[in-house]
């Protein structure tokens, strides 16, 4: 330290830490090798871009990490990129010693035989090239051999004042709106037996209306819960026992507030006998996509009762995640 700084008091290490919160970062797992070719990782936000040519880039560990021992050993490791739903896995990595993380993880072993975890935005293969002390951590810089990027536009998670966020990726590039289908405003508050929604979009479509209705905050969630529903007037309003719809909607809406956040995707359809029952009529992917697509909604969760909906939606650029029947 400069002779003319001297005099300054130190900052402790919770006022730092609290300063450096303010600081969002991306999350990662570094992983690497032990002697006996076992894979070892630890969660690091510490990670940074260091020189494009040559490609470098940096890592801080603790020093008594031990991943950091397994890098010292393997001269190498992987930098893996982790997307907005890897909360848990961030957390997991986060253990001393959580050999636990990998059981059922699926990876495989990348360029310099360093683990690539699968479903990871990105995944850079090092080698290293310089270790330097870092006060209470070691700096180690390594030498970027091999990238991987992931083919999905999916956010990525986040580190922000002490807990996990997420940012939304940048919205591709409208799909053409056929005459077919329009979509409007048409915001509302409907009262429910679990809480109120919000209608806040609507698509016409040849012979049905279609409804957004929103529960909780959905920019603040990384994977809102979206389910799908046609009215019926014999389950839905007059709680017919011959019908499931009532209980098929409840369940629905209990699965949305449950998740904190989602959309209820609601259609009436016009013509037919009002005691016709449509819970077997298939939804239209573009109009549910063009709905929560309107409602900024990039990633999304389905329920297993609408998994057939789900490779059209991703067809429309949608980051879908089917929950298994």
């Amino acid at each position: 330290m400069s002779a003319a700084f001297t005099s300054f008091p130190t900052v402790s290490p919770g006022d730092l830490r609290a300063a450096m919160g303010h600081f969002a970062t991306g999350v990662t797992v570094v992983t690497s090798r032990d002697d006996d070719g076992a894979p070892v990782g630890t969660t690091a936000n510490a990670v940074a871009s260091l020189s494009l040519d040559p490609p470098l880039l940096l890592v801080c560990f603790a020093r008594d990490s031990l991943t950091l021992a397994a890098v010292r050993n393997h001269g190498a490791f992987a930098v893996n990129v982790l997307a907005a739903h890897d909360g848990d896995l961030s957390i997991a990595f986060a253990r001393r010693g959580a050999a636990d993380a990998w059981e059922g993880l699926e990876h495989a072993a990348g360029h310099t035989a360093s683990p690539r975890i699968a479903g990871a935005l990105a995944c850079l293969d090092c080698s290293v090239e310089r270790l330097l002390p870092g006060g209470d951590h070691v700096i180690v810089t390594g030498r970027v051999l091999d990238v991987e990027t992931s083919a999905q536009d999916r956010a990525p998670l986040l580190f922000y004042r002490g807990t996990y966020t997420s940012l939304q990726p940048p919205a591709p590039p409208a799909a053409p709106r056929t005459p077919a289908a329009a979509t409007t405003d048409a915001t509302c508050d409907l009262p429910t037996p679990h809480g109120p929604l919000r209608a806040v979009a609507q698509a016409s479509a040849e012979g049905a209306t279609t409804l957004a209705l929103v529960h909780g905050d959905l920019a603040a969630h990384p994977r809102p819960h979206v389910s799908v529903h046609t009215a019926c007037l014999a389950g839905d309003t007059l709680g017919s026992l011959l019908c499931t719809c009532r209980s098929r909607l409840d369940l629905a809406l209990e699965r949305i507030v449950a998740d904190g956040a989602g959309v209820l995707v609601y259609t009436k359809r016009s013509g037919g006998s009002p005691l016709d029952c449509p819970r077997d009529a298939p939804a239209d992917p573009e109009v549910v996509g063009g709905l929560v697509r309107t409602l900024g909604v990039r990633a999304l969760r389905l329920s297993a009762t609408d998994a057939a909906l789900a490779p059209g939606l991703r067809s429309l650029g949608l980051d879908v995640e089917a929950a298994a029947a």
